[in-house]
């Protein structure tokens, strides 16, 4: 069944204040959605009637509809309608909601409260946090809700009711959401399956070849792959000056470009500074087509991420599925879930460091501070994330890690590599271990072990049961939940937003706004 007033509220303005409504042009991407898992008792197939599920607020004009709680009952309306006329009853049915809070469709979190009430069970399923670095969603959240208080935002966002559940992709968010007050028998890690494409994966030989001829590099080159679309969040200039401190005949493709406006004009930026000085990198290098997303993986060396911030992390698994060694900057939040399940990750590091006197570091970490406070600016005061640089950036006054720089600093320092020699010694010297991790031949034993443990511990199969104990404990029978009666204890001491940044640390270059940074004799226009 397809409901139209899930889409995101930029397509389903239906209580949106005008201004909000038109601030975001993005379109869909599914990541924001539900599903039903239940019994139907008839199989109808005729469109549902909607207009008796809206007649009790039928005399409400749009420019009087300007708050989210309003569009929120006539989600809830809407949803029960159709789901009774399908034959769906709140007995024999679970609502699997993904990604409710992240501030894409503000009804959404008024319409689970309600759905609940009603006697609907729900699983709540969060990927990402609004809190996690999305200044624009909260203020989007907070003037839907009229919330003044961190404590009535998350009170809306994160509803306690003996009919709803959470679950997260990681043990790390879901550890979040049980500092903030939900009992552990409410909140559940389910992490997404990791499977290679159907059919069988070409050898690495022929499948260079066929790269090399399409991206138009040596065929005896070293294929070094970041399989991901080159948003700002995958921190893109870091993958530059990996590959730019790499021995010939290493050379790095980043696969996929970005769709949005903002990501694209970053993403060309990077690209204008790798042609200036990093020539052995590719850009687009999944925009042929000949070649696959099997021919690229099949086609390298190794993958490298240095993504600073991830909801699942597929790209730390799914290549060892394909005996291909992973080198990735750490991320604690998702990293520590793939070692609990036997995944060994040698060749993780925790920062790129670029040298510099005490004063330059000095200036850089104020830099960093800075940045938060402008990214946060667009909230009040009261409700901004306590975050400080000592409790973020490493205590050195002689170096400063790479994704902490403004892009900005971080075009500067790849121009310098480029120039100064020295100063690209220094560089590699500080930075050898991740250059030997990219290079050397990964053992075997590493590669095989990894393979069958991933292979094993994130199958579908895997995924399937946790997934179905989830649904289970939320229809089976039990007595009033005392629990819930007052689960959650609200407080502006224990925030949400104070609790994802602790685990989900702040970078400038993942809210870097137009017009991004540019090199300085970059006279190409803005976008």
């Amino acid at each position: 069944m397809q409901i139209p007033e899930l889409d995101y509220d930029a397509l389903a303005t239906d209580g949106l204040l005008p201004s909000l409504a038109a601030a975001d042009a993005k379109q869909p991407s599914g990541r924001e959605q539900a599903t039903v898992a239940g019994i139907k008792n008839d199989e109808k197939g005729a469109t549902p009637k909607r207009s008796s599920s809206l007649e009790k607020i039928s005399g409400f004009r749009r420019s009087e509809t300007v708050h989210g709680s309003v569009a929120g009952q006539r989600l809830f309306e809407l949803l029960d309608a159709t789901l009774r006329h399908e034959g769906f009853e709140p007995g024999n049915t679970v609502i699997h909601w993904h990604n409710h809070s992240l501030g894409k469709n503000a009804a959404a979190p008024f319409a689970i409260s309600h759905l609940a009430n009603a006697g609907w069970r729900l699983l709540l399923q969060i990927h990402d946090f609004a809190e996690d670095q999305r200044p624009e969603n909260l203020q989007h959240l907070l003037a839907q809700t009229g919330a003044s208080k961190s404590s009535t935002l998350d009170a809306v966002l994160y509803p306690s009711h003996a009919n709803v559940s959470y679950a997260c992709l990681t043990a790390g968010d879901a550890d979040v959401l049980k500092q903030y007050g939900f009992a552990e028998s409410r909140v559940t890690t389910i992490p997404n399956s990791v499977r290679l494409p159907s059919g069988d994966m070409p050898d690495r030989e022929p499948a260079l070849e066929k790269v090399a001829a399409a991206v138009s590099i040596p065929a005896s080159s070293k294929w070094v792959l970041y399989p991901v679309r080159g948003i700002r969040r995958k921190n893109v200039g870091e993958f530059l000056l990996l590959c730019q401190l790499l021995p010939k005949p290493f050379i790095g493709g980043l696969t996929l470009k970005p769709d949005t406006t903002l990501e694209a004009e970053s993403y060309e930026r990077w690209r204008r500074v790798a042609e200036a000085y990093v020539p052995n990198v590719v850009f687009d290098a999944a925009h042929h087509d000949n070649i696959a997303y099997a021919d690229n993986l099949s086609a390298c060396h190794c993958v490298l991420s240095t993504s600073v911030a991830e909801g699942f992390g597929m790209a730390f698994l799914e290549p060892w599925l394909a005996s291909r060694r992973v080198v990735a900057r750490n991320l604690p939040t998702v990293t520590a879930d793939f070692a609990a399940e036997g995944v060994r990750q040698p060749d993780l590091y925790d920062g790129v460091w670029i040298p510099g006197d005490a004063a330059w570091v000095k200036s850089m970490k104020q830099n960093w501070l800075s940045a938060s406070e402008a990214a946060w600016a667009l909230l009040p005061p009261e409700l901004r994330p306590k975050q400080s640089v000592d409790s973020v950036l490493n205590t050195h006054d002689d170096k400063i890690d790479f994704a902490c720089l403004m892009p900005s600093e971080q075009i500067a320092t790849i121009t310098r590599v480029a120039n100064d020699d020295s100063f690209r010694a220094e560089v590699l010297r500080l930075n050898q271990s991740i250059i030997d991790s990219i290079t050397e031949t990964p053992p075997t034993d590493l590669i095989e072990s990894n393979r069958q443990t991933i292979a094993e511990r994130y199958s579908p199969d895997v995924q399937c049961e946790l997934l179905t104990r989830s649904y289970q404990s939320l229809t089976a029978p039990r007595e009033v939940d005392v629990e819930y009666r007052d689960a959650v204890t609200r407080s502006n001491d224990r925030r949400m937003i104070d609790l994802v940044a602790r685990s989900h640390p702040f970078f400038p270059c993942r809210v870097e706004t137009r017009p991004v940074a540019t090199l300085a004799n970059d006279s190409t226009p803005s976008m």
